[in-house]
């Protein structure tokens, strides 16, 4: 019964230290904001304020069709609203979460085109959630002025419907599998009271 126990503790401690592990890979998200492009933004692992700015961001990249890619560099402000790294993502009252960027005036994307302005401001429903259920409808404000913008000659795309995912880290899938070998010698196991003897 003695050795059960260590046994069990072992598996514990294990099992915490893959969670650790787990956590101190930062979160990817990614976005998709129609005919205005998408890309993704990963979260430093020690992010600690609730909204997360261009600071506490490890990687970042918009691509946006007929203009190029944008990275880190080119963020001039970058706010996340809503998310701590023990609890995740947080919506607002109204089950959404505020995603909002502004690239550098007139940088340039892998293309060499000049995005001459380039905001979103965006209200984006949780990952997996179905847009079209919620009270609360997911909008984005998209600006994006440069040659061949997809926004047109105003540079405003209107209408825009943006999602947010969210890409497993391989901690995350790491963690998994540990539970799942490890599950079963955590059980305890009842034997028959005649073995017990």
């Amino acid at each position: 019964m003695k050795n059960n126990l260590v046994r069990r503790l072992l598996m514990l401690v294990l099992l915490q230290g893959a969670w650790g592990l787990a956590q101190a890979l930062p979160l990817t998200y990614t976005f998709d904001l129609g005919a205005a492009g998408s890309g993704g933004f990963s979260i430093k692992s020690n992010a600690s304020a609730p909204q997360v700015d261009a600071t506490e961001l490890s990687a970042f990249a918009w691509d946006i069709a007929g203009v190029g890619r944008f990275d880190l560099a080119d963020l001039s402000v970058f706010s996340f609203g809503r998310w701590s790294a023990l609890n995740g993502l947080q919506p607002n009252a109204n089950g959404l979460l505020t995603l909002g960027f502004l690239l550098k005036t007139n940088t340039r994307g892998d293309t060499g085109v000049a995005c001459a302005i380039c905001i979103v401001a965006a209200q984006v429903a949780l990952p997996g959630a179905d847009n079209n259920r919620s009270a609360a409808r997911a909008a984005a404000r998209v600006v994006v002025r440069a040659v061949d913008s997809p926004c047109g000659n105003s540079g405003a795309c209107r209408g825009v419907t943006p999602r947010l995912g969210v890409v497993p880290e391989p901690a995350s899938w790491s963690l998994a599998a540990l539970a799942l070998v490890m599950g079963p010698c955590l059980a305890r196991r009842r034997q028959p009271a005649e073995a017990r003897v």
